[in-house]
């Protein structure tokens, strides 16, 4: 996978806790982004949620329209909104929407107004840029002046591209794979420019770690506090390739006996006991599963709020397991 493809499978999906909970649960780490309104269990977003996908759309949107009307709320509503038509295919009521909630101050919508339009050869709205450009802080500057290179090269206007490559390198651009590979900056390499850019950007990589280090270390500052995010062992047997289950039962079997918080405890049990029933060995998943069902009913104090919607969808979460389903 390409560095640009790999950001681009950061951008998320789903603003919704309950969805984000059971993949994590069922699957791997879910690349997904909240707001401060993720501890609260009994938010009507995830009611809006469940109502989408019981096909009781027009409850759905009616739902999200009240809530985008009460500043608690307003933000995220319009994002699920703008989610729900764009999973329609309506594009444009999506980006609609998207910008109705940078509107209302809901910064995160710009990864959605980008993620519209994010398609190879095809330029970037005027509004993303501008609002990218307000929204930048030092550390991220230098990368938005590399989409604008970019973009410069997409009208095969190279001046334009050096201007906006440098202005990338002054702000910190570090030397990365992607800049070498990135197939737009082909037309530069025999420039004498482009090759003092690429050793400056060398010079900027004392204060970087790789991409990928960058990435998984603000995915997990991040989402350490929330009810959808994981301790860094446990994204270690998340990145495994699916089906290496023997090599993520080596790495999750030790944590049970690790000082994990409550949140990370239980993931921990409950993937353990979906590789033993994959296995067919169905009295290990049983032990796991049962260790989870006490864990999460123990009164554990979890700040993240997993425990408490753990325990809210318990029911659903196991009937819709297709591994644990029969596990008794």
């Amino acid at each position: 996978m390409t560095a640009g493809k790999k950001i681009l499978c950061l951008l998320p999906l789903t603003v919704v806790t309950i969805a984000a909970l059971t993949t994590i649960l069922f699957y791997a780490y879910p690349r997904l982004h909240g707001a401060d309104y993720a501890h609260d269990v009994d938010n009507p977003l995830h009611e809006a949620v469940v109502l989408y996908y019981r096909d009781k759309k027009d409850d759905a949107k009616s739902l999200l329209r009240r809530l985008s009307r009460q500043d608690k709320y307003a933000g995220q509503a319009l994002i699920n909104y703008g989610l729900f038509l764009e999973r329609e295919g309506d594009i444009s009521g999506a980006e609609s929407y998207y910008r109705k909630a940078l509107g209302k101050g809901e910064h995160i919508a710009l990864v959605y107004i980008i993620g519209l339009h994010s398609q190879p050869g095809v330029e970037l709205p005027g509004h993303a840029f501008t609002a990218a450009g307000n929204l930048a802080t030092p550390e991220t500057s230098c990368w938005v002046e590399y989409r604008r290179a970019e973009e410069r090269l997409l009208k095969s206007d190279r001046e334009g591209a050096l201007a906006h490559l440098a202005k990338s390198v002054e702000s910190g651009l570090p030397l990365t794979s992607l800049v070498y590979w990135d197939p737009l900056f082909a037309q530069l390499k025999g420039d004498g420019r482009f090759k003092e850019l690429l050793a400056k950007a060398r010079s900027n990589n004392a204060g970087h770690g790789t991409l990928s280090q960058r990435m998984e270390l603000d995915e997990f500052t991040h989402f350490k506090n929330r009810p959808y995010g994981m301790a860094k062992e446990l994204m270690k047997a998340a990145a495994l390739e699916p089906g290496n289950d023997a090599k993520a039962e080596e790495l999750l079997t030790p944590l049970l006996s690790a000082n994990l918080p409550p949140r990370d405890h239980a993931i921990a049990l409950y993937w353990l006991a979906r590789i033993r029933a994959k296995k067919k060995d169905m009295a290990g998943a049983a032990k796991y599963l049962a260790q989870f069902k006490s864990h999460i009913r123990s009164g554990a104090r979890d700040t993240t709020g997993f425990i408490a919607i753990a325990r809210k969808i318990e029911d659903d979460l196991y009937a819709n397991d297709p591994l644990l389903k029969n596990v008794k």
